[in-house]
């Protein structure tokens, strides 16, 4: 374990224990507790919305599809940091909610990511062939020999 991943590992906790003792020495800790809880149905709410944006956006279709991910992965991105406990992660949710971040974070994930990957799986975003699929079992069943002694079918064929 690097150096990085120790002082994210143990940095963080440590960083959100401080801000809670913090604020709750500034407003008391039932309040700072109260703030806590209050970030989970706030978290749920804006990943729901961004699910439902995100079904909108495929029904859309595939040229708005490339403009909506980033704002629909950036609002997911901030329910889910108000959804962790502690305000640290909460500022950053609030912080993804501006407009001008969650587009600089959508830019930045779409070069980390490569924006293709966000939108060309969408129904509709290629060519469709529709038409039925027939399989048909072209093994001859030799109706003289038992079930017993039959040798047993080729796999990939």
């Amino acid at each position: 374990m690097g150096f990085r991943s120790r002082l994210i590992f143990f940095g963080y906790p440590l960083a959100e224990i401080l801000v809670l003792w913090g604020v709750a020495s500034l407003i008391g800790w039932g309040w700072a507790l109260l703030g806590l809880l209050a970030g989970f149905p706030i978290g749920l709410a804006l990943m729901r919305n961004a699910g439902n944006s995100a079904a909108a956006s495929v029904q859309a279709g595939p040229e708005r599809a490339a403009e909506l991910a980033s704002s629909m992965a950036g609002q997911f991105a901030a329910g889910v940091l108000f959804f962790i406990p502690g305000y640290l992660t909460d500022l950053v949710g609030a912080a993804l909610l501006l407009p001008g971040v969650r587009a600089g974070v959508g830019r930045w994930m779409a070069r980390r990511f490569n924006q293709q990957a966000w939108y060309s799986r969408f129904p509709g975003s290629g060519d469709v062939i529709r038409g039925t699929v027939i399989i048909e079992d072209l093994r001859v069943d030799d109706p003289d020999e038992p079930d017993d002694e039959r040798p047993p079918p080729e796999l990939g064929r």
